[in-house]
């Protein structure tokens, strides 16, 4: 019996989850039925962000991240936008709802800009550009006199 185009494209991306969750050592298998069910379970919206998803443009994402030891089970599976998934990486998830939304304002020039995250983990990405940074109070730093 022939797969309709969803059934494909589930099977596809349970392959390629399944294949990455071997080549990291992840534990765990999981099938287009999983996959499926995920979607459903999610009431076929984005578990991130909320979106509205159809079987065409759902990416798959999980929880805690192989990284970080994440198994490779659909417990540990979310239905998400592509927007989400990659920007999600290996954030948890309450680590991904701060920084979907964080935006501070430059020290120097007040200017409102979207740090990176890890800058932002280590206490970094206070100044919005390069300039910025290389300056205090707005002034250029000059040599210092010898």
């Amino acid at each position: 019996m022939a797969q309709s185009p969803a059934e494909r494209r589930f099977s596809k991306l349970a392959a390629a989850i399944n294949q990455k969750a071997i080549k990291l050592g992840a534990q765990g298998r999981v099938t287009a039925a999983d996959l499926f069910r995920v979607f459903v379970r999610a009431n076929q919206k984005c578990e991130y962000c909320g979106v509205e998803l159809n079987w065409k443009g759902v990416s798959f994402d999980h929880s805690q991240a192989f990284a970080k030891g994440g198994p490779n089970t659909p417990e540990n599976l979310a239905s998400s936008c592509m927007t989400c998934q990659r920007g999600k990486f290996t954030k948890t998830p309450s680590e991904w709802a701060i920084a979907r939304g964080l935006v501070v304002q430059c020290e120097v020039d007040g200017r409102w800009f979207k740090p990176r995250w890890a800058d932002y983990q280590r206490g970094y990405g206070r100044t919005c550009s390069r300039k910025c940074s290389g300056t205090k109070g707005g002034q250029a730093e000059s040599a210092p006199a010898v």
